[in-house]
């Protein structure tokens, strides 16, 4: 599989961040974060070891404007 994700020196575009124990915000307790974009502009990461009940990846990626030929099974993983 090619390396699809364009990285610029400086950003973090591709990369994980585990979330330090100290962090006080709950929503990133013990979180381990994908970096899917980080530029000049700003940063987005997904969560990628959470549950996050009522989520559907589809519409993430219908709101993002992700059109994909690969169907994916999404099946809860415990």
């Amino acid at each position: 599989m090619a390396n699809i994700v364009k990285k610029e020196k400086g950003y973090l575009t591709g990369k994980l961040l585990l979330a330090m124990p100290a962090m006080g915000d709950p929503r990133f307790h013990r979180a381990v974060i994908f970096i899917c974009a980080h530029d000049e502009n700003g940063a987005m990461g997904l969560v990628i070891n959470h549950i996050l009940p009522g989520f559907e990846f589809g519409k993430l990626l219908s709101q993002l404007n992700i059109v994909s030929d690969i169907e994916v099974d999404l099946k809860k993983v415990s």
